[in-house]
């Protein structure tokens, strides 16, 4: 047996929010990588092909198809946020049904210095107990979270690089979609 030697690769679907902060974190930290984004570089804010910079590939299918092949492909996923978001369910189910390890990660833990240290050091032992070596990266997307991004960004940089461990700025609350009414037509009289 290898003795474990950390996380080397980064993957994700490439949506908008958590996924992108950790590409980013991983291009920041000078690590692979890659992972599958849906059919067309589908993202929430249209087409993005600059996804294949790093490292991803199109999937034939969409964010449904792409979501479990990212977690087979990973010794473990990271989900960012708020979990009970159809896209992190999904996430946790397919994890849950390929019998691979996750690890919730709150942006609440931002709140207090000694919460975002227990959860950075709860992680820190997570990926070596898992021996992760490729992390997949999922949570919220950026219009439901704003900020989440950078919090996973940051948290995935203090998390990998044990010196840098200062919290990363708290993401606005998480948004609710509003429904879509249409004004009252005018009363003629």
């Amino acid at each position: 047996m290898t003795e474990y030697t950390g996380v080397v690769c980064i993957i994700s679907g490439g949506q908008t929010g958590a996924d992108m902060g950790g590409l980013l974190a991983g291009r920041d930290l000078g690590l692979e990588t890659g992972g599958w984004a849906p059919v067309r570089w589908q993202t929430e804010r249209g087409p993005n092909p600059r996804l294949a910079e790093f490292g991803l590939m199109k999937h034939s299918g969409g964010y449904t198809e792409r979501t479990p092949a990212n977690v087979r492909d990973a010794d473990g996923t990271a989900v960012f946020g708020d979990s009970s978001s159809p896209g992190s369910h999904q996430t946790v189910d397919s994890c849950r049904t390929q019998r691979r390890p996750f690890f919730r990660i709150p942006s609440v833990c931002v709140r207090s210095p000694e919460l975002f240290a227990e959860t950075l050091d709860a992680f820190r032992v997570w990926l070596v107990e898992n021996e992760i070596r490729t992390l997949n990266v999922a949570g919220n997307r950026e219009s439901i979270h704003p900020g989440i991004e950078q919090f996973t960004r940051g948290f995935l940089v203090s998390a990998l690089l044990p010196d840098e461990a200062e919290p990363p700025p708290e993401p606005e609350p998480v948004r609710k979609r509003k429904a879509f009414h249409l004004p009252a037509a005018p009363v003629v009289r």
